[in-house]
């Protein structure tokens, strides 16, 4: 496989992946028919960072833009009061008990695009993924 139809297809599974990410778990969605290493390998050669999947995903955007858009901004505080402050623990205010907590400050953020939601966008991009192949 070229490295293009490589990067387009592990663009594709970072832009549809809800949690986290590795070549190892690309490879597993895919049923293994693209190994790992091969991800490793076009990783390593090119140069993918945050400004190239934003582009890629904003062209998906572009093509809702004269839909109806909503963007719910959520957050939650998972209290760790025995925990010490590091870059994921920290001080938080929390609204709820009115006071600053120290625990993981969590950021849930879905969207809706007409009538295409984040969910119903990943179960797309996964079959497109497979139809490729």
């Amino acid at each position: 496989m070229k490295q293009r139809e490589l990067a387009n297809l592990y663009t594709e599974y970072l832009l549809c992946q809800n949690s986290q990410a590795s070549a190892t778990m690309c490879s597993s969605m895919l049923d293994e028919l693209v190994k790992h290493d091969s991800f490793s390998r076009m990783l390593k050669v090119g140069s993918y960072e945050s400004k190239y999947v934003w582009l890629k995903g904003k062209s998906i955007l572009n093509a809702y833009k004269d839909k109806p858009k909503i963007l719910s901004i959520d957050n939650t505080i998972s209290p760790k009061s025995d925990s010490m402050v590091n870059e994921v623990v920290n001080w938080f205010y929390d609204h709820s008990v009115g006071r600053a907590v120290k625990g993981i400050n969590l950021m849930i953020i879905p969207s809706y695009l007409g009538h295409l939601s984040v969910k119903k966008r990943r179960q797309d991009e996964v079959s497109k993924i497979y139809k490729r192949i």
